[in-house]
């Protein structure tokens, strides 16, 4: 027994430790780290008082949904829906339970589109290295939801002349 506990210590020092490092990223790519900056307005319990279950007594209850370990009203969720060269490849959340997404792009130019309901997308575009190296791409989102076009001008309350008296 006891000549049998050094040849295992020996053997566990000289086996590679599989797993235990991350996936290599292949010859020719980079990671692309992405990190967004939000306002206020599209965080889970941000902005308008809906944070609270809502209603108050008797009132009715919004509908709510569980985000990590918080319960909030349903329509203060805003998933970003992520495209890569024009292909959707998934979504990410903002709030109390941040997913940063992270990519492993080959080298060369990209375009990443990041859309919210009811916001204008927000597009840019990256060089990706593809020397196994680590990028970060930071995207700020919208401020504000756009409006909508003003109503038309009729062409008779533009073309009229002002009265001389």
């Amino acid at each position: 027994m006891i000549r049998f506990l050094p040849v295992c210590l020996i053997l566990f020092a000289f086996t590679p430790a599989v797993g235990i490092a991350d996936d290599p990223v292949p010859v020719g790519h980079s990671t692309v780290h992405i990190v967004f900056i939000v306002p206020h307005s599209h965080q889970p319990m941000g902005g308008g008082g809906t944070g609270g279950m809502g209603g108050g007594i008797g009132g009715a209850q919004k509908p709510m949904a569980q985000i990590g370990g918080a319960i909030v009203p349903v329509d203060s969720i805003r998933p970003i829906r992520i495209s890569i060269d024009d292909d959707f490849v998934g979504h990410a959340m903002v709030g109390l339970r941040d997913i940063k997404p992270v990519f492993i792009l080959p080298e060369g130019k990209h375009k990443l589109t990041f859309e919210i309901d009811g916001f204008n997308p927000v597009a840019t575009d990256i060089k990706v290295l593809g020397t196994n190296s680590k990028q970060y791409l930071i995207v700020k989102l919208p401020t504000k939801v756009p409006e909508t076009a003003n109503p038309a001008v009729s062409a008779d309350a533009s073309t009229k002349q002002p009265i001389d008296n």
